[in-house]
């Protein structure tokens, strides 16, 4: 049976990530220059340089299989208890470990750049999903009201309490900025 694909919450827009990924790398460029490096530490012998990360890959492929397989858990899950049946633990952790580890394990260029951008897209999927956590939080926040905004130095945008769908950029930020306690990340 076909199940319709899980809805998008708004807030969370690839397009908005890939435009700060944009923008962050006009700044490390702006900042740096334009970078070239080798893929490897020249000192390093190519072979055994990426065994060892097929190694790594392996054993992430590994332990995440087991974290996919449901299994029974008590206490240290969030799904808390035994009557919740059968459920996987698959992380984001393991899952950018094993694709990182497979990248640096190849060798050949045209896929060694398949495996940049599947790397890639998988930051991205694991950006949107912290977005999405985010986007609960920011569900019932409702922004101080001296907040003014960057392009117009506006007072609240009315559709900001609380922040929806549709909030501008700058409100965005506000949530993200005070969801961190006012600590620059």
């Amino acid at each position: 049976m076909n199940q319709p694909p899980p809805a998008r919450n708004p807030l969370v827009i690839t397009d908005r990530i890939l435009s700060e990924i944009l923008a962050t790398r006009t700044r490390r460029d702006d900042h740096d220059g334009q970078t070239n490096h080798p893929d490897y530490d020249p000192r390093d012998i190519d072979i055994v340089t990426r065994r060892e990360y097929q190694f790594r890959a392996d054993n992430w492929a590994s332990h995440n299989a087991e974290r996919a397989t449901p299994t029974i858990t008590g206490g240290r899950c969030g799904y808390g208890h035994p009557s919740n049946g059968p459920h996987p633990h698959t992380a984001w952790d393991g899952l950018l470990l094993e694709q990182a580890y497979a990248t640096l394990a190849e060798a050949h260029p045209v896929r060694l750049r398949a495996r940049l951008m599947d790397l890639a897209a998988l930051a991205v999927a694991w950006t949107e999903d912290v977005d999405r956590r985010i986007a609960a939080q920011a569900a019932v926040y409702v922004p101080p009201a001296t907040h003014a905004r960057s392009g117009d130095g506006a007072g609240c945008c009315p559709h900001t309490i609380p922040i929806g769908p549709g909030s501008c950029e700058d409100c965005w930020d506000l949530v993200k900025w005070d969801l961190l306690g006012g600590e620059q990340q």
